[in-house]
């Protein structure tokens, strides 16, 4: 119940923050195609009919558009195929691995990700241990819960050090790497004080309402950056537009003018 309600705010969230930016980028990207696929083809005709030369930025807009229109199969395939070999690679346990450790270094992204997996760390471990389960068995049940390589494979450490009794529980996770400072030491104490299971508690809900708070500024940092980005697209394509346009009565007023001038 834990695990699905999790993987359920989860979602809920992620497709919170895609919604606006796919909206704006699927609209900006029709507006792309359709300025450089009928727009810009027409006017680069209309400007060479008069004689007249494109603005070094439409000329490079053009460029664009023209290897987008005649290498678009390889374009899509390249889109296409790239996710599925970063997916097939991941399920290589090496590479698998080093993706998975890669994510976590992740600015924001692997923090919040770290957070949430700690928070769910805890309170499995908190159920399991107030059911009086062995910590091997509990730890083990943690790990195959976690979607991430390099934190089964830290906690798979952590249950060899525990099961041997090399080491305690809080040990052992802050020798893994996965676990914060702050989190071991209230793990540590709980040990000590005989109340571990309180502690797992206060350390499951500061870091989900640390995940909470993070998510919820990179929903509000991501959109205005997405909008952002798209305008700037968008404006640099109509800059060129309209330096060709100008370009355009710039030199048919200037064709008028010989031809008045011969008369």
């Amino acid at each position: 119940a834990e695990r699905l309600a999790y993987e359920h705010r989860n979602r809920s969230q992620v497709v919170m923050a895609c919604a606006y930016p796919a909206l704006v980028v699927a609209m900006a990207g029709s507006l792309y195609v359709f300025l450089l696929a009928v727009v810009f083809p027409r006017l680069a005709e209309l400007l060479a009919s008069i004689g007249g030369t494109l603005p070094p930025l439409t000329r490079a807009v053009i460029a664009v558009s023209q290897i987008a229109r005649r290498e678009w199969p390889l374009l899509v395939g390249v889109g296409a195929s790239l996710p599925v070999a970063l997916w097939t690679l991941r399920k290589t346990q090496s590479v698998g691995l080093i993706l998975d450790r890669a994510f976590l270094r992740l600015p924001l992204i692997g923090a919040i990700y770290r957070n949430l997996t700690v928070a769910l760390f805890c309170t499995i471990y908190r159920s399991l241990y107030k059911a009086n389960k062995p910590a091997p068995e509990i730890i083990d049940a943690c790990a195959g819960l976690v979607g991430n390589r390099a934190f089964f494979s830290g906690l798979q450490g952590v249950r060899s050090r525990v099961a041997t009794g090399r080491s305690t529980l809080s040990r052992a996770l802050e020798d893994s790497g996965l676990f914060p400072d702050i989190a071991c030491v209230l793990i540590e104490v709980g040990e000590e004080s005989g109340k571990l299971a309180e502690a797992l508690d206060r350390v499951a809900k500061h870091f989900a309402s640390e995940a909470k708070e993070r998510i919820a500024a990179l929903i509000a940092v991501i959109n205005p950056v997405m909008t952002l980005i798209v305008v700037g697209g968008v404006g640099l394509i109509m800059l060129s537009f309209f330096q060709a346009v100008y370009q355009v009565v710039y030199a048919t007023h200037r064709s008028e003018e010989r031809r008045v001038g011969k008369e």
